[in-house]
């Protein structure tokens, strides 16, 4: 094939399909913005709201040897934060990504899957719980996936389009420098649309790539060099022996739950060994997408967009399983563009069927996704609860009683909206900013509950006591049984409250008699 023939050029979009856009956009933020000021901040944004509550040095500083991650994310959120401090607003940083991400879905269906209302994808996308569970998320991870976003729409304006451009080639190579500072799985994109050059012939282009991308790692050395320490640092204390077999399905699971987030659909009709259904799915999935592939009119466009998907996601697997970094659906989201690529260009090439496999798709994907969000969001919380626990606490406490919080990481994420009367004990120490890990942070004997109890001036007949079901993280023991034998050898409870994934209990001290 003649590469110029092979890619066709990006679509016009109608102004109807415009309109349809602005709406997929609106409907978003919709449910983004709402749920930006409702949900609680959970542990790992309580962490982004302290590297990003400074200076920008000091932001920059703390992302590396301490987030163990490039710096770029975390220097605009704190020049974001400089106009508002709320964690709603940090959030909404978040949130406009995910809208954008919205749009250039809309620009990279006209490109890729021309034969495709740009609007479907642009409501597959905003409808999506992926797009909006990044958009909750007060990290890197909305940021991300918009410079993947961005790198599929550059890289087909550059490289694959029949009328090639040097300001998009030059504009990739800027993009791509921006997201090696971003996120450092960003870089799995890049080498996969490297192979997707080699894998369509597109030499010519492919030579333009390699000497743009030779300048962008130049350009990446100073944060190169940090990168091997920050690995050796993080799995230090955290590390995974998650087997091969283990993390495909993981990774398989994700790119699944991204095309067709139907596991609560799953689960209500009582299904056992659903994770067994998904993989007999799959086998026939990609049977059929071989065949649509071997008779596409655009073949070229398929195959770009099926190698970008499936080389990221590889690159994926083999990373996390040659340094043992302990694997979480959240590092994925650099992949959700491309794999969402994959599925248009794959339901485009479908000929008379193309409309009815579209219509039934969406049928399907909608009634699956507000499931999905009906239960992620349901409870109007994420992971400890911590707005009503802090609401709680303040309504039902007295002068006098420490709020003990296990583990450690948890008095952090309470700090974020406790202001009562009384001292939060981080049990057994806070948290070290100054190290990514420190191992005084878990619990080793009675001794370190009794020193925190202590560090409070007073006697205290009455303790609060808040804490999650976590009990490891990986390789992490928290020691759960000693901190629950402390309490019930020497507390009696009084009163416990559960809320979502945590609970509080005031506690009387077994020698007092009177509260």
């Amino acid at each position: 094939m003649k590469p110029k023939q092979a890619f066709p050029p990006a679509v016009a979009i109608s102004k109807r399909s415009w309109l349809l856009i602005t709406g997929a956009i609106i409907a978003n933020v919709a449910i983004t913005v709402p749920l930006a000021k409702i949900l609680n901040a959970w542990i790992d944004e309580s962490y982004t709201l302290r590297t990003t509550g400074q200076s920008l040095q000091y932001a920059i500083h703390q992302a590396i040897h301490f987030e163990l991650q490039p710096p770029l994310y975390f220097a605009l959120l704190t020049l974001w934060r400089s106009f508002d401090h709320s964690i709603f607003f940090a959030r909404l940083f978040s949130v406009v990504c995910a809208a954008v991400l919205v749009y250039c879905a809309a620009q990279l269906s006209a490109r890729y899957a021309p034969r495709l209302d740009p609007a479907w994808a642009a409501w597959l996308v905003a409808l999506n719980p992926a797009t909006i569970w990044a958009a909750e998320e007060i990290r890197v991870y909305a940021l991300g996936g918009l410079c993947s976003a961005l790198l599929m729409w550059t890289f087909y304006d550059g490289y694959l389009a029949a009328t090639t451009s040097g300001r998009a080639r030059v504009l990739h190579a800027v993009i791509a420098l921006i997201s090696v500072y971003t996120q450092y799985f960003l870089g799995f994109v890049l080498v996969a649309q490297l192979c997707a050059l080699l894998v369509t012939r597109r030499w010519s282009v492919a030579r333009y790539f390699v000497v743009f991308m030779v300048a962008v790692g130049v350009c990446s050395l100073p944060i190169g060099y940090v990168l091997h320490q920050q690995i050796a640092a993080g799995t230090s204390t955290y590390f995974s022996d998650e087997s091969l077999k283990s993390l495909v399905l993981d990774i398989y699971g994700i790119a699944f739950y991204y095309v067709l987030p139907a596991g609560k659909l799953i689960s209500a009709t009582g299904a056992t060994h659903a994770s067994r259904y998904l993989v007999v799915v799959g086998i026939l999935a990609a049977v059929a997408v071989a065949y649509i592939l071997l008779h596409a009119e655009y073949r070229a466009n398929a195959v770009a967009a099926w190698t970008i998907a499936l080389v990221s996601c590889v690159l994926l697997v083999v990373a996390f399983y040659a340094t043992h970094e302990p694997f979480g659906y959240r590092y994925m989201f650099v992949t959700f563009t491309p794999i969402m690529i994959a599925l248009l260009v794959t339901i485009a090439e479908l000929q008379r069927s193309r409309k009815y496999a579209a219509a039934l798709w969406s049928a399907i994907f909608v009634v699956a996704s507000f499931t999905q969000l009906y239960s992620t969001y349901q409870p109007l919380a994420k992971g400890g609860d911590w707005i009503r626990v802090a609401a709680f606490l303040e309504l039902e406490e007295k002068p006098n009683q420490p709020i003990l919080a296990f583990q450690t990481e948890n008095a952090m994420s309470l700090e974020d909206y406790y202001h009562g009367k009384n001292t939060i004990v981080a049990v057994p120490r806070p948290i070290d900013f100054t190290v990514a890990w420190n191992e005084a942070q878990v619990v080793q004997s009675d001794r370190d509950i009794e020193q925190d109890i202590a560090s409070v001036p007073g006697s205290h007949p009455y303790i609060w006591v808040v804490n999650t079901s976590e009990c490891r993280d990986f390789s992490v023991d928290y020691h759960c049984p000693i901190f629950e034998h402390f309490l019930t050898t020497r507390y009696t409870e009084v009163l416990r409250k559960e809320f979502f994934h945590s609970e509080a209990r005031l506690l009387r001290a077994r020698y007092s008699v009177t509260r």
